[in-house]
C-alpha cells in the first residue's frame, strides 16, 4: 500500500498508552485509511495490540464498513482478531450488559416513538385535531421523541432534569408541538413504563452508562483498563452527552 506523507506522519507519532492525540481531515482525505493504518501500525508496533483497541463510529452503515476494512488489513495475521468497530450506543449497551444489567431490552426508536403514541392518546393529547389518521399521531410522537432527546443531549452539562416541577421548555427550545405541562406527563408515563419493564431506550444508554460509572469507580477501572486506545471517527458530531462518556472513559490519559 503506498501511503500518504500526512499519513506516515502519523504513523510516525510516538506515542503511549497514556496519550490522546485528535485527527483532524476533510472528507475525502483518507481518513478511514488513517485510521485502519494507524490501528494496524501500533498493534505490529506492540505499542497497543488489537484486542486492546476500540474504534467508534456514529453510524451502524460507517461501523460496518470500517470494520470491513480492518478485517481486510488484519487477515494476513494468523491468529488476531482485529478491533471491534461500534457506534457509541453499541459500546454503551455492550458495557452496560458486561458489568451492570446482563438481560439489558433495548427498545428501538420505532417502538419508542410508538409507546409514546400510545401515551399520548391514553391521555388524549389528540383530542384538538380533527378527525387524526394514525400517520398524523405518529408524526406528533416522534416530534415528542426528538424533542426529549434533544433537551436530555443539551441539559446534561447543565445538570438539570427536564421532568422537575420547574423546568420550562420553552426557554430550551420552541416548539408548537406540546406544552410543557403535557410534555412533562408524557415523558413521566414514558420513563415509568420504561422503569417498570427494564426498557432502555437509544438516549437512555448514554445517561445510564454515564451514572453506573460515575457511581461504580472500581467498574470504571475494569472498562478503562480493557481500552488502550480509542478512536473516534467524525468527532465533529459529537454531542454534549456523548462527549461526556467519551471523556469519562479516556480522562486518565495524557492529552
Amino acid at each position: 500500500m503506498i501511503l500518504s506523507e500526512y499519513t506516515k506522519k502519523i504513523l510516525g507519532y510516538s506515542f503511549g498508552v497514556d496519550t490522546c492525540i485528535m485527527i483532524k481531515a476533510v472528507a475525502g482525505s483518507g481518513k478511514s485509511t488513517n485510521l485502519v493504518e494507524l490501528s494496524y501500525h501500533q498493534h505490529t508496533h506492540k505499542q497497543v495490540l488489537a484486542n486492546k483497541q476500540r474504534l467508534v463510529t456514529f453510524s451502524n452503515a460507517s461501523s460496518k464498513d470500517l470494520q470491513k476494512k480492518l478485517n481486510k488489513r488484519f487477515k494476513k495475521l494468523k491468529r488476531t482478531k482485529p478491533p471491534v468497530v461500534t457506534t457509541l450506543h453499541g459500546l454503551s449497551s455492550e458495557l452496560i450488559k458486561e458489568h451492570f444489567i446482563p438481560k439489558l431490552s433495548i427498545l428501538t426508536q420505532w417502538n419508542s416513538i410508538k409507546m409514546i403514541r400510545d401515551i399520548m392518546e391514553e391521555q388524549d393529547f389528540f383530542r384538538h385535531l380533527d378527525r387524526p389518521t394514525t400517520q398524523d399521531k405518529t408524526k406528533l410522537a416522534q416530534e415528542v421523541y426528538n424533542l426529549q432527546d434533544r433537551v436530555k443531549v443539551n441539559l446534561k452539562e447543565k445538570g438539570q432534569n427536564f421532568l422537575d416541577a420547574n423546568f420550562n421548555i420553552s426557554k430550551h427550545f420552541k416548539t408548537k408541538t406540546v406544552n410543557d405541562f403535557n410534555f412533562k406527563k408524557i415523558l413521566l408515563e414514558y420513563n415509568k413504563q420504561k422503569i417498570k419493564n427494564n426498557l432502555f431506550d437509544y438516549s437512555d444508554l448514554l445517561f445510564k452508562l454515564l451514572f453506573l460509572l460515575e457511581k461504580h469507580p472500581q467498574k470504571l477501572s475494569k472498562v478503562r483498563n480493557k481500552i488502550d486506545l480509542l478512536m473516534l471517527d467524525e468527532s465533529q458530531d459529537t454531542d454534549i452527552l456523548q462527549w461526556s462518556l467519551v471523556l469519562l472513559l479516556i480522562s486518565h490519559k495524557k492529552a
